[in-house]
């Protein structure tokens, strides 16, 4: 599958380019993306995805800005991808959401400065505004004139300029990031509007986790001893990542990682052993591919 002389990372960037995961959640999410945009042209659309950290979020965000752009000009996008950076006033707020697509060459006034993001957006054609990390957001609603002006201006980005806006969010509830935290955010002018509200869960360990594992061994760039699906190795990776989606991404794409850098020569138990220790930096005992008894340490067979 590669040359004798691996390149640094080849087999890392090769699993990294395999096509978004379908199952059905990710399908409800891609359905409910497809309705909102579909129906902006007539009525201005939000729609907010959110889910506990890990459960593949930002996957479909990327996904469906990158396939929204495809084919079209890198200088003038159809969608615009903003991870947010826990902005703090309304200034740090459109600043981060124009990154990339207005050059300030001197310093302008907030009123100034979302003229030009308008204008940015009017001239580049934009039709979607995808907005990650919505949840940095949320402890500015404390000050409520602060979380209105920040949901203002998305509400008047979607009504002037038929925007369709594809908010996704961490839901915590030890961080308050929850339902109720979200709408107090949009104050009902946002999701309420859309009616487009999807919520992302973590796998369970049963057939829909048997079928991402088979989706994972598919696109798998190294030699395999074993296969990810079987029951035995299913629970200890189950185990490894408490079926999150982006762990176990992680867990794999570890594996990639050491077959680049020739510390093993295939998938293995060793080597989601090792893999497990590269992303996480725990203790042997905590390993669920390692067994520890009397006769020392070794891989679960």
């Amino acid at each position: 599958m590669f040359e004798q002389k691996r390149n640094e990372g080849e087999a890392l960037n090769k699993f990294a380019e395999k096509p978004l995961l379908r199952y059905p959640d990710f399908n409800e999410a891609i359905k409910t993306l497809e309705i909102t945009y579909g129906m902006s042209a007539m009525n201005e659309r939000a729609c907010l995805i959110t889910g506990e950290p890990g459960v593949g979020k930002s996957t479909i965000a990327k996904t469906v800005n990158y396939h929204l752009n495809k084919g079209y000009d890198p200088k003038h996008p159809r969608s615009v991808y903003v991870k947010l950076d826990s902005p703090k006033t309304i200034r740090e707020f459109t600043e981060q959401m124009s990154n990339g697509l207005i050059t300030l060459r001197r310093k302008v006034s907030k009123t100034e400065l979302k003229e030009l993001l308008r204008k940015a957006f009017i001239n580049q054609g934009i039709e979607v505004l995808v907005l990650d990390e919505i949840q940095t957001l949320l402890p500015a609603a404390k000050e409520s004139a602060l979380a209105r002006d920040m949901a203002d201006a998305i509400k008047h980005l979607m009504e002037e300029l038929k925007l369709s806006v594809f908010m996704f969010g961490v839901e915590d509830a030890s961080r308050l990031y929850d339902a109720a935290k979200y709408n107090k955010f949009t104050i009902g002018q946002l999701v309420s509007r859309s009616n487009a509200t999807v919520r992302l869960k973590t796998f369970k360990n049963d057939d829909v986790w048997i079928k991402v594992l088979k989706y994972m061994e598919k696109h798998t760039c190294l030699p395999t001893e074993i296969s990810l699906s079987d029951p035995k190795i299913a629970d200890l990776v189950y185990d490894a990542t408490k079926g999150n989606f982006r762990d176990l991404n992680n867990l794999i794409g570890a594996c990639h990682t050491l077959y680049d850098l020739r510390k093993v020569e295939s998938l293995s138990v060793k080597t989601l052993a090792l893999a497990y220790n590269h992303e996480n930096s725990k203790e042997i005992t905590s390993n669920p591919f390692i067994e520890v008894n009397a006769q020392g340490i070794g891989w679960v067979a």
